[in-house]
């Protein structure tokens, strides 16, 4: 049995990799991580603004990054997970630092050095125990940062939602998403017999809910795991299912993926058109060998792979395709639910920088498109920038492209707009269609 300051171990490594070295939790939460590390980790991240909000109030000198992430670790056991006596988290999380502090003495790593020394575990004491004092305020709810400190979400983040969808639709998505760590939305593998899956998943008890585009919300578990690794099913939300359905997708065409990576999409599509190629780009060899390995674990085989800047045009592509799908770069703040360090990655800034380059490659896609082909545009983003304004950028520089109405249900005059709601991501996803001669 591990002890508690093996649970803070590992949470602090994955937290490292998140805050100092701008990992995505996906790939720094790993499968020999505990349970409780896992939610500690993902409970920092959640909570990341309310935390710092707390801490410094506490602190006089804000201390360097690894240090604040012993801190929020420590402050997010006591505040959040009950079972845990106080005594018992301020002392373990103490303890860890002694520990950080003599392998410091030993370590090249220059950084360690300057974050631990005596005064250290000292300080995280002291702090610890002033939060178990309560030595701190919250905001009430007249003040501006209210919203911002209690759905722990930055002020900018509070501000653009409330000026783009109103304090209404704010609130909403602010309220019905408290993360829910033991659940998830899969999809069964379309080449298998889903009525024998759907048994195997009632028989596990794992089923909860079906969802309006065909995938369920189900209960992790041993189950799910082995369905996972055989291939007969997948974990991918309604949200993104749509962007695939959006095709209407048909066989015997030629379909591009012009951003692929990690392959949900693009195995999705090899699915429901058997018959036809597709072909998945995307920057680099290791985000190809993503979809590589997604493509093969659910057993598709019409799907090859090319390493391609899709913002830079290739005249070997122009009016090859039926379907393209341009699932672009984007500042993925629409899954922040399953993804809470996306404030931590990005900024309000980059929001202008990642439309211009969203627009660059739909523009290179409707060169690649059949006359009467199909492209579908999505983003995992909420805000205008990156999504309406893309798209009436494209469309006014050539007359032969036009919205069409997307053959899902969900009322859409050619764009679906998604907030984040439980198991559905926020999400954008247009259709447009080319008409004319090539």
């Amino acid at each position: 049995m591990e002890k508690m300051i093996d649970h803070i171990r590992l949470a602090y490594n994955a937290l490292e990799k998140v805050f100092v070295k701008k990992i995505y939790s996906d790939n720094a939460i790993t499968e020999d991580d505990s349970n409780l590390s896992a939610r500690i980790t993902l409970g920092v991240l959640e909570k990341n603004v309310y935390l710092e909000y707390i801490l410094s109030q506490i602190w006089k000198q804000e201390p360097n990054e690894r240090v604040k992430i012993i801190l929020k670790i420590g402050a997010y056991m006591l505040l959040f997970i009950d079972k845990i006596p106080d005594f018992a988290v301020v002392n373990e999380t103490v303890n860890f630092v002694k520990n950080k502090y003599k392998d410091s003495l030993k370590s090249n790593n220059t950084q360690e050095k300057k974050s631990f020394n005596q005064s250290t575990y000292k300080f995280t004491n002291f702090i610890l125990n002033s939060i178990c004092r309560k030595e701190y305020k919250l905001p009430k709810e007249e003040d501006s940062n209210y919203l911002s400190i209690t759905y722990s979400k930055p002020q900018w983040f509070i501000d653009r939602m409330i000026k783009e969808f109103g304090e209404g639709n704010t609130l909403k998505v602010l309220k019905d998403n408290v993360s829910v760590y033991d659940y998830e939305h899969i999809r069964i593998n379309s080449r298998k017999d889903k009525d024998e899956i759907v048994h195997k998943l009632e028989e596990s008890k794992s089923i909860i809910r079906k969802t309006l585009v065909g995938g369920y919300v189900v209960k992790k578990n041993d189950e799910i795991k082995k369905l996972f690794n055989k291939g007969d099913i997948t974990y991918q939300s309604p949200s993104s299912m749509i962007a695939v359905q959006g095709f209407n997708p048909d066989s015997g065409l030629q379909i591009l993926d012009l951003c692929s990576a990690p392959g949900g999409k693009s195995v999705y599509l090899g699915e429901l058109c058997p018959d036809s190629k597709i072909l998945a780009c995307d920057i680099s060899e290791d985000r190809l060998r993503k979809v590589e390995q997604y493509a093969k674990r659910m057993n598709v085989s019409n799907i090859e792979t090319k390493v391609m800047d899709a913002t830079q045009f290739n005249d070997k592509l122009v009016n090859k395709y039926d379907y393209i799908l341009v699932d672009a770069p984007c500042t993925c703040f629409g899954t922040f639910v399953k993804q809470p360090d996306v404030f931590i990655q990005h900024d309000e800034s980059d929001i202008d920088k990642l439309s211009e380059t969203q627009t660059k490659i739909l523009l290179n896609a409707f060169k690649y498109l059949k006359a009467n082909g199909t492209i579908i545009y999505s983003t995992c983003t909420l805000f205008k920038k990156e999504n309406d304004d893309v798209i009436k950028t494209a469309l006014k520089s050539n007359s032969n492209f036009m919205l069409e109405k997307i053959d899902v249900d969900i009322n859409n005059k050619g764009i679906i707009r998604l907030l984040p709601n439980k198991e559905w991501e926020g999400f954008f996803v247009a259709k447009i269609v080319k008409k004319g001669e090539n």
